[in-house]
């Protein structure tokens, strides 16, 4: 899998949190591995989808981190929010082989099989992500050893296994899940329950 990382950023507007961006984690992986990135903001439906367009046609950017708040199924851009089966239909075919992060709290929360439906349909080799609410930081710190495992690894089953043995506590604690076509990781069960958090 070509290894860049495609970044789309939801606009995270909060009074709690007025300068969230995860570009710092982008910057990181670029200093340490080289790796290239793209970094885009979305408020909206119609951003997303154009956004979205912009990945699928950057064959280099085989990863795709949608970086965003989120309750269960559901991704929270600003102004608007979609389902996860929303997202499937914006992607349906067009994503062969590459692998999407959602960073949004509780967006995985779904049975097994839908997971794997949702590969199938868009042509994902793999989706990854949280199951319960997840601290900003924490989910940060995380996400820089997952974009980094993500975007270096060919077997995406190997590479679950990879960070659930190195980084138990923390993927356990975030309710991190990955599925692929043919395959789905267990939903964790421990954790804060995934409320909204937009």
């Amino acid at each position: 899998m070509a290894n860049g990382i495609y970044c789309i950023e939801g606009d995270w507007a909060s009074k709690k949190a007025p300068g969230r961006d995860v570009r710092p984690v982008l910057d990181a992986l670029s200093a340490w591995d080289g790796t290239p990135y793209e970094h885009h903001g979305v408020g909206t439906k119609a951003e997303l989808e154009h956004r979205l367009d912009g990945w699928v046609r950057r064959r280099s950017f085989g990863l795709g981190y949608l970086a965003t708040h989120g309750t269960t199924r559901t991704i929270h851009l600003g102004r608007d929010s979609l389902a996860l089966v929303e997202l499937g239909d914006l992607l349906e075919g067009r994503a062969t082989g590459r692998v999407l992060f959602l960073g949004g709290c509780g967006v995985l929360t779904a049975a097994g099989t839908v997971l794997e439906e949702f590969c199938g349909r868009t042509g994902l080799g793999a989706i990854a992500g949280y199951t319960h609410q997840v601290d900003f930081i924490e989910a940060m710190a995380f996400e820089l050893l997952v974009l980094r495992e993500l975007g270096h690894s060919t077997r995406m089953k190997d590479a679950y296994a990879r960070l659930n043995g190195r980084h138990e506590q923390w993927a356990t604690q975030l309710g991190f899940r990955m599925a692929t076509p043919t395959w789905s990781s267990p939903s964790p069960r421990r954790g804060r329950p995934p409320k909204s958090d937009a």
